[in-house]
């Protein structure tokens, strides 16, 4: 049936071919041992409506609703039965999610009238977007707030940033703290379309807060709390001690570590049979692969290269480790790439790679889906030869 629809270009899913089987045919598929779901009985007719607690009434005809699997042949349930019944047996009086959850609203309000359950409150809040219109991902945008603490960003910075995305207060006032964010909160002025994640706007936000907030002794205070302090070049010294000959290589050694505005060039990833798409690929295998290790340990990140180089089929020396360094510190050459990594930490090594992309602008999602599908049989080197 999906092979159909992909054929015809239609969305029809499930055709219910077993809605109606007979008690007698039930029986002997049963005796016969027939591998069977359990599916919902989801109305022809009618409507499913119900009130939104931010977006108001919303409609839709049953008709556009499938008979969803509630329980796999394997006896397990799927998310559906599962979120339902976890939230009725929680008490759970109000469901706040994300809009791409408004499709399976319906889905869920049959399954609680079907157990004669009181449905809880449904608000569906507005997505955080990128700048490229789609919802913002850990794959394409910096999303962990580890990241923006490591960058260098105020907690109540951030968090007056967060409660602008999608809410407008009723004095439009953009600077606020989260006090009085809790204070005056009124769930109506939840906004119905989607927010852009403008970073620019959090910079204005963290500027206003350290200009009007902070002294310039707690400035500094702040910024050897950052990583001006002790512990942060206490990792650093192993890697300098035998790298600089005068105090000021120090910086130039380390400028990486002390800012998230790299600057790249496209020397930087074009070199000898090597091309922008070919860099591209390779780095962007190199993140997805590196979201499967909980931390970034030196170690680990040396094997994760040799797996790439391996993968592609590459000289792992003078094409994965140029290329590294290039993405990661922004030049060629610097302190050990492995322990760089693991100094810097996921979040920061994630984002780095992310504006790589950006900065290359090779990876469309055409692509991506390739890539994917290539990974799955664990060898790339064909297409990077070709």
């Amino acid at each position: 049936m999906r092979e159909a629809s992909l054929v015809s270009g239609s969305k029809q899913g499930y055709d219910r071919r077993y809605r109606n089987l007979s008690k007698e045919e039930v029986e002997k598929r049963l005796k016969n041992k027939e591998p069977y779901v359990i599916r919902l009985k989801v109305p022809l007719t009618g409507e499913c409506i119900f009130e939104d607690g931010i977006k108001g009434t919303i409609t839709t005809p049953n008709c556009d609703v499938d008979d969803q699997i509630i329980l796999k042949s394997d006896g397990f349930p799927t998310y559906h039965l599962a979120n339902v019944v976890d939230d009725h047996l929680m008490k759970i009086t109000h469901v706040i999610r994300g809009d791409e959850w408004i499709s399976s609203t319906p889905k869920h309000i049959h399954l609680y009238e079907a157990f004669g359950w009181e449905k809880p409150q449904f608000l569906h809040m507005p997505l955080l977007l990128g700048k490229d219109g789609k919802k913002l991902s850990k794959r394409k945008n910096p999303t962990s707030t580890f990241y923006f603490r490591d960058t260098g960003y105020l907690p109540e910075a951030l968090t007056n940033f967060l409660t602008l995305m999608g809410y407008s207060s009723k004095d439009e006032k953009e600077i606020c703290s989260f006090k009085e964010f809790y204070e005056n909160f009124d769930v109506k002025r939840i906004g119905t379309s989607s927010a852009f994640f403008d970073i620019q706007k959090l910079d204005w936000i963290n500027k206003q807060y350290i200009i009007n907030n902070l002294s310039e002794d707690s400035l500094l205070e702040k910024l050897k709390s950052w990583q001006f302090n002790d512990e942060f070049f206490k990792k650093l010294m192993p890697l300098a001690h035998s790298r600089i000959t005068n105090f000021s290589n120090f910086i130039e050694l380390f400028d990486f570590m002390f800012t998230s505005n790299l600057k790249y060039t496209e020397e930087m990833f074009v070199f000898k049979d090597i091309t922008k798409e070919k860099s591209s690929v390779v780095l962007y295998v190199f993140m997805i692969l590196m979201e499967k290790l909980d931390t970034l340990q030196k170690e680990s990140v040396e094997k994760l290269s040799h797996e790439v180089a391996d993968l592609f089929q590459i000289n792992h020396k003078k094409v994965v480790i140029p290329l590294l360094f290039a993405a990661i510190m922004g030049k060629l050459f610097g302190p050990p790439l492995y322990a760089s990594c693991e100094i810097l930490g996921k979040d920061r090594v994630r984002a780095r790679l992310l504006k790589v992309l950006e900065f290359l602008n090779e990876m469309s999602n055409k692509k991506i889906a390739k890539i994917q599908k290539q990974l799955e049989k664990n060898d790339l080197s064909e297409w990077f030869r070709s």
